[in-house]
């Protein structure tokens, strides 16, 4: 995921990357999320490629708010704060996706995620590394998180597995809270 700061920026990673989804915010510095939709959509009328959808995001409820930026050229506009379950709709619904939740109930990952991970189990890991693990848990680095766990000794694979499990239902609270007993010195 690409994040830009303004409006310029949006643009510019927009040329780069070519994106299939966009969600943008409108009130941003230098060039705002409206001039910076037209700006994408006239570029994409010079250029054959398939079309970015662009979702608008803002404070603002107001009908002639969302009118603004449909006429600016976003293909839909969501007033914020949102919530991420009706973040993932609209992105279905713009992308025309389907989601497959995966069903986690075999035996082995049911058994191995209702076990008890504690901070005893990841003592055994170095200083640096938990500090990594807390900040990437912190910021909810998914990515950083799972390179952290392929790192641990092999001989710790069975904890690995249950932290992997944990990363991937975003449970980094869980995390944070295995980990800040170790790098607060406590030993049981």
């Amino acid at each position: 995921m690409l994040e830009a700061s303004n409006g310029l920026e949006a643009i510019a990673l927009w040329h780069e990357w070519r994106p299939h989804f966009i969600w943008m915010d409108l009130r941003m510095p230098s060039v705002n999320g409206y001039e910076a939709v037209r700006q994408i959509r006239a570029q994409e009328a010079l250029t054959p490629h398939q079309h970015t959808k662009i979702v608008a995001l803002t404070a603002q409820t107001s009908e002639s708010d969302r009118d603004l930026a449909l006429a600016a050229g976003c293909d839909d506009y969501m007033s914020k704060p949102v919530q991420v379950n009706l973040m993932f709709e609209k992105l279905a619904e713009q992308l025309g996706l389907k989601y497959t939740y995966s069903d986690s109930s075999s035996e082995q990952d049911f058994a191995l995620s209702r076990q008890s991970l504690t901070f005893a189990d990841l003592a055994m890991m170095p200083r640096d590394w938990l500090e990594a693990f807390h900040h990437a848990a912190l910021i909810g680095d998914d990515k950083t998180l799972m390179v952290l766990v392929e790192s641990m000794p092999s001989d710790q694979a069975a904890i690995a597995h249950q932290l992997q499990l944990r990363i991937e239902q975003f449970e980094f609270d869980k995390l944070i809270s295995l980990v800040q007993p170790c790098l607060d010195g406590q030993t049981s």
